[in-house]
């Protein structure tokens, strides 16, 4: 473990700061960002057990504080029970289809999903077309195909929750919340398996003031972000997450 003052943990300190800030903002990529950049400074299995609970409180404030806009009949009726027959399938079929030239053709897909919807909103024409039900139960579902197979079916999710027309609070907010029970019982897991240590704890504590750095911040550019440039915000996430997919 660190000494929670070294250079090392000053830049990992940054990178929180980031992460933390666009999850506030936007309602996802925390965790992509932070397990992306982090990895360069210690490993996964010292970043997640720090990270995740730093998100979890992160994502019960916004839902908490913005419950109002939540989208409860979207998040409990579509996205948790597609996403889960879906994760049940991932899961399934782990051993058969596991393999990195899937996963990168996942990535190049998630890339191509955001480098064709910038530049449908860089047209000065482009009216956004809602997509229907069925269709996004089906990304909701396959989002969840990959999050069993690879840890990573949050791109497809974030689209789908896009495609739907919802305004960027209520776009934040039902994401927010799906991270919020997704990574509480990842939470729970760590517990139970003896990954949440005295050390990892007190890099949390430490961490915890620029966490809360992070909400402010990104509450601040949410209130302060057109609809048009937060949805160009998300397509830029989903871009660099699919790009990090197929470069490993």
């Amino acid at each position: 473990m660190p000494p929670v003052l070294d250079h090392s943990f000053l830049i990992f300190t940054g990178i929180i700061l980031l992460a933390f800030t666009i999850q506030a903002l936007s309602g996802f990529g925390s965790m992509i960002i932070t397990a992306t950049l982090g990895a360069h400074l210690y490993p996964l299995d010292l970043i997640l057990p720090v990270a995740i609970p730093l998100d979890v409180c992160l994502n019960a404030f916004i839902v908490l504080r913005h419950r109002r806009r939540l989208q409860v009949r979207l998040l409990f009726q579509d996205i948790v029970p597609f996403m889960t027959m879906g994760l049940a399938v991932g899961i399934a079929v782990f051993a058969l289809v596991q393999g990195i030239w899937l996963k990168r053709i996942f990535g190049l897909l998630v890339v191509a999903i955001s480098c064709q919807q910038l530049r449908l909103l860089s047209s000065a024409a482009h009216i956004q077309t809602r997509m229907s039900a069925k269709a996004a139960r089906l990304w909701f579902a396959g989002g969840g195909v990959i999050q069993g197979l690879y840890a990573s079916g949050g791109p497809l999710v974030v689209y789908a929750a896009d495609r739907l027309a919802l305004d960027k609070t209520a776009f934040r907010n039902t994401l927010s919340a799906l991270w919020l029970g997704a990574n509480t019982v990842l939470l729970f897991s760590y517990i139970l398996l003896g990954k949440m240590t005295p050390a990892t704890l007190a890099m949390t504590a430490a961490l915890a003031p620029v966490m809360i750095g992070g909400i402010i911040l990104g509450e601040v550019l949410h209130r302060n972000m057109g609809q048009g440039r937060f949805r160009a915000l998300i397509y830029i996430l989903l871009l660099l997450a699919g790009a990090t997919i197929v470069l490993g």
